[in-house]
Formats: structure tokens, sequence, C-alpha cells
């Protein structure tokens, strides 16, 4: 297994680092990319707000166009599938 974390797999060309990970992949192997979220405060709706927008709103437009991908979940993000890339199913 190859970890690769979120903060270093947002910055690369998404499709060119799945074929570079299937060719070279051993057959059967596996590619392990990791996310995280935005973090909440349980009980403190307020505080999870504020944080919320502090990201979103304040910190937003700064962020680098493929941060989208790690808020997202890597939803949509591709195996490494030999025959051809299949979108990832989404356990969050």
């Amino acid at each position: 297994m190859s970890p690769i974390p979120p903060r270093l797999q947002c910055r690369f060309d998404i499709p060119a680092f799945y074929s570079e990970a299937a060719r070279v992949l051993r057959p059967g192997g596996t590619l392990a990319v990791w996310g995280y979220g935005l973090n909440t405060f349980d009980g403190e709706p307020a505080a999870s707000e504020a944080l919320r927008a502090l990201h979103d709103d304040v910190l937003g437009p700064y962020w680098d166009a493929k941060r989208k991908l790690v808020v997202d979940h890597y939803r949509g993000v591709y195996t490494c599938d030999p025959g051809g890339h299949e979108p990832v199913a989404s356990k969050v």
C-alpha cells in the first residue's frame, strides 16, 4: 500500500497521477488516499458556524482551486483500475 496524504495528492495533475499509479502498482496493489473534513464542535453550533464562515467566506477566496477535492471528500476522484478510470465510491 502507498499512502498519499491529501495535502500532497490534491496538488497533482489528478489524471496523470492515477495513470502513473496504475502503471507502477503491482497487480492487486492498493493505493490509499485519505482526506479530512472541516472540524465541527459538538454541542457548539455557533462555534462550528464561525469556523465554517472563516473557512468558506473569509479564507475561501484564497484557497487553491484543488482544495475543493478535500472539501468534497475526493468524490469523483479516479481509481487506479488498469482497465480504465472509474469514480471512487465515497465513504463519508
